[in-house]
């Protein structure tokens, strides 16, 4: 009598674990991002790049400004280095799995991100999914009228 009345407690314990551990557990989904120069975007226009930064919204928000070079190569990313006409990929971690994800790249012609010194852009929306990665393409055009998107 002992022996089943400790099983079922043991058996009770282990539900209770199991469901402790399956609830409430999110885990990292990555959007893998390729950034591309459009047709008419000339190696001459991409040099003009001193700053990029990244703006994220919808179903997740951050952004960062891109680093000055690769950290595993030390080649140039923004500025435009040997990296034209496709800028890179960057990678996008979120704990979101619905939604959609509105990403929107912008390139400074100055160090300052200011309206006034936005010269190119490019966005574009992901649906945040349960995969592990996901990728996406971003096309930078030239712009007159700044860089909101």
């Amino acid at each position: 009598m002992r022996a089943s009345r400790f099983l079922e407690k043991l058996a009770l314990v282990a539900l209770a674990l199991g469901a402790t551990l399956g609830m409430g557990c999110k885990s990292y989904h990555y959007y893998d991002v390729d950034v591309k120069f459009e047709g008419g975007f000339t190696l001459e226009n991409a040099g003009m790049i001193q700053l990029c930064n990244l703006n994220v919204s919808g179903a997740d928000t951050g952004g960062w400004t891109f680093p000055d070079n690769d950290t595993n190569t030390g080649v140039p990313i923004c500025p435009v280095g040997k990296n034209y006409p496709d800028l890179g990929t960057f990678e996008y971690a979120s704990f979101e799995d619905s939604g959609t994800l509105h990403f929107v790249v912008s390139a400074f012609d100055q160090t300052a991100a200011i309206q006034a010194n936005c010269f190119a852009a490019g966005s574009t929306d992901i649906q945040a999914t349960s995969a592990i990665t996901t990728t996406g393409t971003i096309t930078l055009s030239m712009t007159t009228s700044g860089c909101a998107q």
